[in-house]
């Protein structure tokens, strides 16, 4: 008989930063036990609408009796039965000036009273366990289970198909700064551009500024300026970052704040070189394996975009990013530690769970 039931209401969804964690994390969930764990996936009708989507999502708490339910994103029940929630972030309650208006008046509360409600939460970084236990006021367990590189990002790309990709969008090897966000205040895409037209523009001529990510309107507003030599492409498939990621001179990541920062591992683990910000999140992901700046100094960010332009890479320390990343950040690891916290808490028998990686158990 199943234990744990896991809330498929991500499927469906634009893959963003959460709905990899949940495809990820129930797939291994249900590979190391699948005699314990199913998902239960709302049809293509509910998919249809957000609205639909979040109905089915709130009547699943009915479906869920005598079960552990497990909402890996925010698309999750109010009120349920021994509920364990995923929380990504924070921001809509520290920060609602990077949201719309209408995103804050909806999912403020709804976050509030999920976290209230659910007996057990999932940090996706030890920065964002802190939070959430000073929230909760360490009323209940908080259980930290990262984020992960996926595999296509730790496999090294062909140069077939680096040759394919790079050539089609007209870039080439390590002539480029790649950086990976939506245009989300949060991202300071901003500054980062601000701060890449300060540097001379010869060098701006050699290495353009390519931007991955698309927009949405729960965001509020971001202007960017605009130049030649800088290049948005919006959405990629994996397989394009993957080769984009592998090729970058370096990619560079400065936001203001982050719950884990996913694009920051997934460069390391192909090996790339990183600027990102000096917050609490970025040293405990990053550690030695990155260049830290000031986001909210644009002086701060040229100087580092200019220092890494200026300097030269080595196998080596490629080789050192990429095992770092690679073995401390793995889904086989935080899927272990979900399934190993619930059976210490609920005497659940998972005698199959496999061992967590004691950093995050």
């Amino acid at each position: 008989m199943s234990t744990i039931l896991i809330s498929g209401a991500f499927r469906g969804q634009v893959i963003t930063g959460q709905q990899r964690y949940a495809e990820e994390i129930s797939r291994e969930l249900l590979r190391q036990l699948p005699d314990r764990v199913r998902e239960l996936t709302p049809s293509a009708w509910w998919q249809e609408k957000s609205g639909r989507a979040w109905i089915w999502s709130q009547a699943l708490a009915l479906r869920s009796r005598g079960e552990l339910l497990l909402s890996l994103t925010s698309r999750s029940p109010l009120l349920a039965f021994r509920h364990i929630l995923v929380v990504h972030d924070i921001f809509v309650l520290t920060h609602p000036e990077w949201y719309s208006t209408k995103y804050v008046l909806t999912h403020a509360p709804i976050l509030r009273l999920q976290m209230r409600t659910a007996s057990i939460l999932i940090a996706v970084s030890e920065p964002v366990s802190l939070q959430v236990r000073e929230l909760t006021k360490n009323k209940k367990p908080v259980i930290v289970a990262p984020n992960a590189p996926a595999s296509v990002f730790s496999k090294s790309v062909s140069p077939m198909t680096l040759s394919s990709v790079l050539g089609r969008l007209l870039l080439e090897p390590g002539k480029y700064i790649l950086s990976v966000a939506s245009k989300d205040p949060r991202k300071n895409l901003r500054t980062l551009v601000r701060s890449y037209l300060r540097l001379p523009v010869e060098l701006r001529e050699q290495y353009p500024l390519v931007l991955v990510g698309g927009s949405s309107s729960v965001f509020a507003s971001v202007d960017i300026p605009s130049d030649p030599s800088v290049r948005h492409l919006g959405y990629v498939s994996d397989e394009d970052l993957a080769a984009l990621y592998s090729a970058a001179n370096f990619v560079a990541f400065p936001s203001l704040d982050e719950g884990f920062g996913l694009p920051a591992v997934e460069a390391l683990s192909a090996g790339a070189r990183l600027l990102v910000s000096d917050v609490e999140v970025m040293r405990w992901v990053c550690e030695e394996f990155a260049e830290y700046v000031d986001p909210r100094n644009e002086q701060s960010v040229t100087g580092g975009l200019r220092s890494l332009l200026e300097s030269k890479d080595s196998s080596s320390s490629r080789d050192a990013r990429r095992e770092y990343a690679r073995s401390r950040f793995t889904w086989h690891g935080s899927a272990a530690a979900i399934a190993s916290r619930l059976d210490d808490i609920y005497d659940l028998d998972l005698q199959d769970a496999s061992t967590p990686s004691s950093d995050y158990a």
